[in-house]
């Protein structure tokens, strides 16, 4: 059981690779409950495109994974420019010296053993990590129209407009009786899906459940898929919709 902190600043983003389930289940609960956004990548390929294509604040990125392993991903992180200065914490279930001071010279910050025995420990250690980032993905910028422009901020907001004028514009009874969401927003929760933005989905549903109380069962359906991080599940519920 985690205690939810409410935070008072703009998410930090932590883009969690793994190649386990069970241990980004932890994670996330873990994450998420300290009020951080969390998005996740199942492989090192996966989780490098997605940090190119949105920022973080924070990687926690598994060694051990197949094809491509948490080193050879940190090594293509520090290398490009888009991401070099993001902060890399590896997790492992060994706890070698070695291996450790490997990830330490390759430009991880830390190392998390992957007992997951101490949640408060491992949330000290995420926070310590989130303060060593140089250009926080978070920070705003004096453009007030660059403000919240990551795509997951972009399409909650695009979903949270369209049941705005759901609410101005009650839908027929004949569509009610459909039950189904609007086509923007299953569009706009699909990419979502596809960039692995497990908060932002969270949000989806939150905002779909207020302003159509009649799809509680759907968003129910989302909800769970998302926190057994079931993301073949959650697309097949998007496209049978």
């Amino acid at each position: 059981m985690y205690t939810k902190v409410m935070p008072t600043a703009p998410k930090a983003r932590i883009l969690l690779i793994d190649d386990s389930r069970p241990d980004l289940r932890v994670l996330t609960e873990i994450a998420t409950a300290h009020g951080w956004a969390v998005s996740v990548a199942f492989n090192g390929k996966d989780g490098y495109h997605k940090a190119l294509l949105s920022p973080f604040d924070l990687i926690l990125l598994d060694v051990n994974m197949p094809e491509l392993d948490g080193f050879g991903t940190c090594r293509l992180l520090k290398a490009s420019p888009q991401t070099r200065h993001i902060p890399v914490i590896f997790l492992s279930a060994a706890g070698e010296q070695l291996q450790r001071l490997d990830g330490l010279l390759i430009g991880a910050v830390d190392y998390i053993v992957k007992s997951y025995a101490n949640e408060e420990e491992i949330a000290a250690r995420i926070a310590i990590g989130l303060q060593r980032a140089s250009h926080p993905a978070t920070q705003e910028t004096d453009d007030p129209s660059l403000n919240n422009a990551l795509p997951s901020a972009v399409l909650v907001r695009a979903a949270k407009k369209i049941l705005l004028q759901h609410i101005a514009h009650p839908p027929t009874a004949r569509a009610q009786a459909l039950r189904k969401p609007d086509a923007n927003m299953l569009g706009n929760l699909l990419t979502l899906v596809r960039l692995g933005e497990v908060s932002a989905i969270e949000e989806w549903c939150v905002s779909l459940e207020l302003a159509q109380p009649e799809l509680h069962a759907f968003a129910q359906q989302v909800q769970q898929a998302v926190r057994r991080l079931d993301f073949e599940c959650l697309e097949l519920l998007v496209q049978s919709e």
